[in-house]
């Protein structure tokens, strides 16, 4: 089992779900028997993430780089810029629009969902 994993050393890969996203698994269950599910996540400008639910997890976003906005049902539409930090509680729908700039997110699903 891997402990320690380097971003620069992964391919980006498809996400499985959402067409011209990209991901990098840093952690999962099923991989690294993490308590969580970590990822690097890469949004291109005027790409979208669309309407999702993560069942049972927490979503915690880091933007590492870019511009974009986020909907969270029930709470509101938030920026998104450099050296933000969003939590959308479990259960909950979001959406991510308006990419103005290339977004670069760390992405960490808490309990794991992979």
């Amino acid at each position: 089992m891997k402990y320690l994993v380097y971003e620069s050393e992964m391919e980006w890969q498809e996400h499985p779900e959402f067409e011209g996203v990209l991901i990098k698994i840093l952690q999962s269950r099923r991989d690294h028997g993490s308590m969580a599910t970590v990822v690097m996540t890469r949004v291109p400008k005027g790409g979208e993430v669309p309407v999702h639910v993560h069942e049972g997890s927490d979503d915690i976003l880091y933007i590492i780089d870019g511009m974009a906005e986020m909907a969270i049902d029930g709470i509101g539409n938030f920026e998104m810029q450099k050296g933000g930090c969003l939590r959308v509680p479990k259960n909950t729908k979001h959406r991510i629009f308006n990419v103005a700039k290339d977004l670069l997110l760390y992405d960490v699903w808490a309990p794991p969902t992979i």
